[in-house]
């Protein structure tokens, strides 16, 4: 059996799977300051394939292991979904607490499609903007106020061809688990699309976005690509303020860099497997 318990951050995903799958962090960081596009498709490749293997080993349980028929902790269950993908059988489960979905399935393809249909759920606009940003085409449902980002990935992005090599290249069980991220997302887009005043996030309807019935459009996996791709830069490259926290640290020292980067925030919730509750830290 196989186990994908995704917390409340987005794809393949604290920020995958979309981001992509809802909670994980990227690893890998490019050069600073400047894209290098020396050599991008072994570079990429290997960070793509190191992400979807840090999701499957982060949010999985080892094959084989005994069915589970709730969450893994005591908690009061919300809902039960049952999901079909290729003929495999996905179970996604979502805590009373906070909402938080365990997907369940025998097959790693399935486990996937459970992760990227529970995201969509949660995060489908979330999960678009990220997937313009990617691409290029913020502007399209932003205005002209995001162009300079839309110009930024356009001069520095990978081409088309570039992203087609680069998948040929991975492993097959990665390709597996993001062909099968995008098909979970697209299958709520279906939904969505059915039933959009239920289903579909406000801000479809509130940015801009084309009312259309094919809109928002399926996921592809370079979609799926573009975002990695995206957050690798957005953590790697430019975000997550690594190296101003270095440069604190180095600049006044440990115990000042502890008063101004806390390492436990008391007021925010976590889970403490031992009790198997969600309480604030101590």
């Amino acid at each position: 059996m196989l186990r994908d318990d995704l917390d409340d951050t987005p794809g393949l995903t604290n920020d995958v799977c979309a981001g992509l799958c809802e909670g994980v962090v990227m690893p890998g960081r490019r050069t600073v300051g400047r894209w290098d596009r020396s050599g991008p498709r072994v570079r990429v490749v290997r960070v793509i394939a190191i992400v979807a293997t840090v999701v499957a080993i982060a949010t999985t349980a080892a094959l084989g292991a005994p069915a589970v028929a709730a969450p893994p902790h005591a908690v009061e269950v919300a809902s039960d979904v049952s999901l079909e993908y290729r003929g495999e059988q996905v179970r996604l489960v979502r805590t009373a607490d906070f909402g938080i979905p365990h997907v369940y399935a025998d097959d790693l393809g399935a486990l996937f499609y459970g992760s990227g249909y529970a995201t969509a759920q949660d995060r489908l606009w979330q999960a678009e903007v990220f997937r313009r940003s990617g691409a290029g085409t913020l502007a399209e449902v932003l205005g002209p106020g995001a162009l300079p980002a839309d110009r930024a990935v356009r001069r520095d992005d990978y081409t088309d061809t570039e992203y087609a090599a680069m998948w040929e290249a991975l492993p097959a069980d990665v390709r597996t688990m993001l062909s099968s991220y995008a098909d979970g997302i697209n299958a709520y887009i279906v939904e969505a699309r059915a039933e959009p005043f239920a289903k579909m996030p406000i801000e479809f309807f509130s940015s801009g976005f084309p009312q259309r019935p094919d809109f928002p459009a399926e996921w592809t996996v370079q979609d799926v690509l573009r975002s990695i791709v995206f957050f690798v830069r957005r953590f790697g490259e430019t975000g997550g303020a690594d190296i101003v926290n270095a440069d604190l640290l180095q600049s006044f020292g440990p115990d000042v860099f502890a008063d101004l980067r806390w390492r436990d925030d008391p007021d925010a919730y976590a889970t403490n497997p031992a009790a198997g509750s969600a309480r604030p830290c101590s």
